[in-house]
């Protein structure tokens, strides 16, 4: 019997081994003994190895095998039905002796009894399924089993040189700037080491290069235990994958690196402080120099700063504010940040302004700790006071320049108003001498005295058309030039409206019949008659709208104001002012613009007399000002809606019943209500003052004079009680101006003296002047030029008192 044979005998009576024989080159199948062919029936020599481990189809188990080194496995296998030992040998086969493996399969268990092998088996394929990679390392002899997710499907391989594997591991697997850290943290006696040490576990943070080829962020971890008996010690390593979790920590960091150097950059000085134990921890700034002290004690720190690098005059608030006791209480009392700007002694001995923030960063029921940053401020401060103080210089020259402003326009009033009063004063009075004339030769036939006279009438009309439109324009950019530079003030006192609106309708009713239009007024039940507004404004307002309807009405049309009142809600009303027209009506494009200043509507190239395009634009604004709203409807040869709505305040005074129909308001009884009344006139101006007596006598007025205000005091005081029934007082004259006389005359101890009305003329027309006067007991406000009928519809709404 050959070697061959019997080394196949031998092989035969092996018992549970299966043992075959594979070339090297192709894979096929030498030789298998007997348990082989019992266990895979349909097995021959030549068959490629695959047919027999099916299982090993995707990873060859001979791939793992070089240098002739013999490899080891362990693993379940389902032809066996148990666990095996895989062994595989590089060797030379038969007489030919050609290159092949010898692989052995039998039955394993671990060192040590059956069950212990069993347990530990059990707790490596736990492992496995639950981290993809495991090693189970004997510290003592340094073998070591593996199993890799990316090796042999639920496959142990059996390693005898740890420090060898280790070695490769890191050359292939761990990022070349982590090698070192893998090496100290996982070289065998450093393991050995700990384990004298007792410690628990090892671990580590490392770049690992995956299937891929990229590295990946994992935490390597060894884990340290006995075996059963407590004999062997051992260590369970594997890792996990941290790659987000590391970068996120990574992009944290950077973050925070990003933060502590912008903070750095913002700010000189930086500490940490905790309220409640007087912690305080310097992160940033000086260290302790003859200039500089640093105390770890919170409240220490703040003491000797106040007394030694504080300005005096900040002293007391830098003590104050940055007291732990009273941080404490403004944090507890909900502020997250508390800042004091102070002057700081420098090195140099100057001062220089700092900025200190003390910022909550942390607070609980016993602890309270803040974050101080300190910045100096002085160049951004000096910078800030240069500024301002360039600023305070241009408001303080503007300021000045509008002051100019206003005197210059206050001086140009004046002066135009009062050669503009001689006009129109003289052409009224010319117009008022021709038509006595013409009346006195209407029974006569049409002669050329007729006819001259008729040319003069004409004009004088047209003078006095002309002089009202140029008083217009004057009105138009004083009121404009006031609103824009916020001098026009609004002055809300206790008015009458049912007389208001009679004054309007006396003055509009006479404009109307002139022009052949009609003008109606209606006021509604619910509106009251005394409220708190600024009637002047209103007056101003009403009669601006009703102008415009008058002028763009034609003959036989009409004119209509309507006045309603919502409801009364906490002592205010809305009142609403309806100005309706019959009249040519404004375009949709125009109504877009209407309320811009200086814009007038077009009507085919005619423009006579429209006015400054102000009118508009200044009755919006007072209306705004007088916290109310206005608004239009319109279209082109239909006529025009104005709705103004004004908010009230309802006074306590008792309302009075009266009609705004009252007999005493007739054209008929208009002369008649002022004939055989006597006035004082106090003028300076001679042709003023001429002007003013022959207005007034034409309506049967007895007027008497006096040149300046010490005069008609005299005059007032000398007279008894009741001889006057009103005194028309100029504002600016020598001796006494009209101000200064109506206070003299209310001080007066006699029955009249308060209730006279006493009405000023005057060229100014600002406010300013106004408020003073009324504040001194002076009625009522015209405006010179003087228009008679204002004065007379004036003059009898207070006689008739």
């Amino acid at each position: 019997m050959g070697a061959d044979s019997m080394f196949e005998i031998l092989l035969n009576s092996l018992g549970d081994t299966a043992v075959y024989v594979v070339r090297k080159d192709d894979y096929r199948i030498l030789y298998f003994n007997d348990i082989v062919g019992e266990m895979v029936p349909g097995i021959r020599k030549g068959d490629f190895c695959r047919e027999l481990w099916t299982e090993y189809k995707e990873a060859c188990i001979f791939s793992g095998i070089g240098s002739k080194k013999p490899y080891s496995a362990v693993g379940f296998d389902e032809t066996f039905g148990a666990t095996v030992m895989l062994t595989a040998s590089e060797i030379e086969w038969g007489e030919k002796k050609t290159p092949a493996f010898a692989i052995t399969v039998k039955p394993y268990a671990m060192s040590g009894t059956e069950e212990n092998g069993k347990e530990e088996k059990e707790l490596l394929l736990c492992a496995m399924r639950l981290f993809g990679e495991v090693f189970l390392l004997d510290i003592n002899t340094g073998r070591y089993l593996v199993y890799k997710s990316d090796g042999l499907p639920d496959t142990i391989f059996e390693e005898a040189d740890f420090c060898d594997f280790n070695r490769l591991y890191g050359e292939n697997l761990i990022h070349p700037h982590d090698r070192q850290v893998f090496y100290d943290s996982f070289a065998l006696e450093n393991i050995r080491n700990r384990a004298r040490e007792r410690q628990q576990m090892i671990s580590a943070e490392v770049r690992r290069k995956d299937r891929s080829g990229e590295y990946r962020y994992c935490e390597l971890i060894g884990i340290f235990y006995k075996d059963r008996e407590g004999i062997s010690e051992k260590m369970m390593l594997t890792y996990r994958d941290t790659d987000e979790l590391a970068k996120a920590r990574i992009r944290e960091r950077q973050a925070n690196r990003r933060f502590v150097r912008a903070v750095n950059e913002s700010y000189d000085e930086i500490y940490e402080g905790e309220l409640y134990t007087d912690y305080l921890r310097q992160w940033k700034g000086e260290k302790s120099t003859p200039y500089f002290r640093f105390s770890p004690s919170f409240s220490e720190q703040i003491k000797w700063a106040a007394d030694t690098i504080v300005h005096p005059e900040e002293k007391e608030v830098f003590l104050s504010r940055l007291s732990p006791d009273r941080l404490k209480e403004d944090f507890e009392n909900g502020k997250s940040e508390v800042t004091i700007s102070y002057r700081r002694l420098t090195p140099s001995g100057s001062y220089r302004w700092h900025s200190l923030y003390v910022r909550l960063s942390e607070m609980t029921t016993d602890c309270i700790r803040v974050m101080l940053y300190l910045k100096d401020i002085d160049d951004v401060k000096k910078e800030e006071e240069r500024k301002q103080r360039e600023l305070q210089n241009a408001l303080a020259m503007a300021e000045k320049a509008n002051e100019a402003k206003t005197d210059f326009l206050s001086r140009m009033s004046h002066d135009i108003r009062t050669p503009m009063n001689v006009i129109v004063g003289m052409a009224s009075v010319a117009r008022f001498v021709l038509q006595s004339e013409v009346k006195g030769t209407a029974n006569l036939q049409c002669d050329e005295k007729t006819g001259n006279y008729a040319k003069l009438l004409n004009c004088l009309e047209k003078i006095e058309m002309s002089s009202a439109f140029l008083l217009s324009l004057i009105n138009d950019i004083l009121d404009m030039s006031k609103i824009e530079s916020g001098k026009m003030k609004i002055a809300n006192r206790e008015m009458n409206l049912k007389d208001t609106i009679r004054n309007i309708k006396v003055m509009i009713e006479a404009q109307a019949e002139e022009r052949r239009q009609t003008f109606l007024v209606s006021v509604a039940p619910e509106v009251g008659e005394f409220y708190y507004c600024d009637s002047l404004r209103l007056n101003q307002i009403l009669l601006n709208l009703l102008g415009n309807a008058l002028k763009y009405t034609p003959e036989q049309g009409e004119i209509r104001l309507c006045v309603t009142a919502g409801k009364v809600e906490a002592g205010e009303q809305l009142i609403w002012f309806i100005i309706s027209d019959t009249g040519i009506g404004m375009s949709e494009e125009f109504m877009a613009r209407m309320f811009d200043p200086f814009e007038q509507q077009d009507f085919g190239g005619s423009r006579i007399f429209e006015g400054t395009g102000l009118g508009l634009s200044i009755s919006r604004k007072l209306v705004e000002l007088l916290n109310g709203t206005i608004s239009a409807e319109s279209e082109p040869g239909k006529g025009t809606v104005f709705t103004v709505k004004i908010p009230m305040k309802i006074s306590d005074k008792k309302q009075k019943v009266r009609k705004l129909g009252e007999t005493q308001h007739r054209e008929t009884d208009r002369e008649d209500s002022l004939r055989n009344k006597r006035v004082l006139l106090v003028e300076d101006n001679e042709i003023n003052r001429e002007i003013a007596v022959m207005l007034l006598e034409q309506t049967g007025i007895r007027c008497e004079t006096a040149v300046n205000g010490a005069e008609g005091v005299s005059s007032f005081e000398k007279t008894v009680p009741g001889w006057y029934d009103a005194i028309l007082m100029d504002i600016r004259m020598p001796v006494l101006n009209g101000i200064e006389s109506a206070k003299k005359i209310r001080e007066m101890e006699r029955r009249d003296a308060k209730t006279i009305p006493i009405i000023a003329m005057t060229a100014n027309a600002f406010s300013e002047e106004r408020e003073e006067a009324l504040e001194a007991g002076i009625n009522d406000y015209l405006t010179k030029p003087i228009d008679a009928e204002v004065m007379y519809a004036c003059l009898r709404n207070y006689m008739r008192r």
